[in-house]
């Protein structure tokens, strides 16, 4: 890992980061909600990265909760442009499994966006593995990221985009 940050509070993502010695990463399967955009859908597969359609699967009429189950139950990190799954009130951290909150206009939403860019390449990096509670939230520009750490304890992450590499700093809560 790079120890030099562009500052004292920033510090490199790196893949060894995640993983613990011999764990193995888990492939990123996405399930996309009713509300992202099919375009957004093929980007996304043409980046390698394995999703599946609500509507593809028959959930396109299912509630929110119920989505977000099907996809915990089966491996996968929810895509959607849902706020409310931003909420860690309605969607506490630790019981959300994993979610992805792409905060741009649907019009917009493509993986040329440099927060789309950048989740991606940490999404590829982190795996598939979000038990713990993982949220991001891509915005046109940049993404931030809560989780529930090692230790058990609530952290929200700003990333940035610094010389070709992902960069965080933890945000006061």
């Amino acid at each position: 890992m790079n120890k030099e940050p562009f500052n004292d509070d920033w510090f490199e993502l790196s893949d060894d980061l995640w993983l613990d010695p011999g764990e193995k990463r888990q492939k990123l399967r996405l399930l996309a909600d009713h509300n992202i955009p099919q375009a957004l859908v093929e980007e996304i597969r043409e980046h390698d990265i394995a999703v599946k359609a609500a509507r593809e699967l028959g959930l396109d009429k299912v509630d929110d909760p119920e989505l977000l189950s099907y996809a915990r139950q089966n491996g996968m990190i929810l895509l959607t442009m849902d706020r409310g799954f931003w909420s860690d009130k309605d969607y506490p951290i630790d019981q959300s499994g994993g979610i992805i909150f792409v905060d741009v206009p649907a019009l917009a939403a493509s993986t040329a966006s440099l927060g789309l860019q950048m989740l991606f390449l940490f999404a590829k990096s982190f795996g598939g593995d979000w038990r713990r509670g993982l949220k991001a939230r891509a915005t046109s520009e940049k993404f931030q990221m809560k989780l529930i750490s090692h230790g058990g304890k609530k952290a929200a992450y700003e990333v940035q985009l610094k010389k070709n590499s992902l960069y965080a700093r933890e945000l006061s809560r």
